[in-house]
């Protein structure tokens, strides 16, 4: 029994590993696109305007002051689909108190059962 377990937990964390080549092209497309775009400094309702240009809906996190998006979803690239079968890319935009970026940071965040 115990073989079997391990099989699986072997499986389900390869998986579920984010070092795919289109996710990490992706990823790569969002960080510049940003640099140049939405570069620290920017204004709140400049990123704003700039997400819905884009059709991204941003939340906006208040006590945290930060604006929140999942820019896009990509498709697993794995053989096995399982547990994971998409990926999401989002962006967290900080904000200063008069409401300018500071950073933006980008992560990865599997779609997984």
């Amino acid at each position: 029994m115990r073989p079997i377990v391990l099989v699986v937990l072997v499986l389900t964390v390869g998986a579920c590993s984010s070092e795919q080549p289109r996710l990490r092209e992706r990823t790569l497309f969002w960080e510049g696109t940003l640099a140049h775009e939405v570069p620290p400094g920017t204004g709140r309702d400049a990123i704003l305007a700039w997400a819905s240009s884009r059709h991204i809906h941003m939340t906006e996190l208040t006590e945290r002051h930060m604006l929140e998006a999942t820019l896009e979803v990509v498709p697993d690239e794995g053989i096995i689909h399982f547990p994971c079968g998409s990926w999401n890319i989002i962006v967290y935009v900080t904000l200063n108190a008069e409401g300018h970026s500071l950073e933006n940071r980008i992560t990865t965040v599997g779609t997984c059962i």
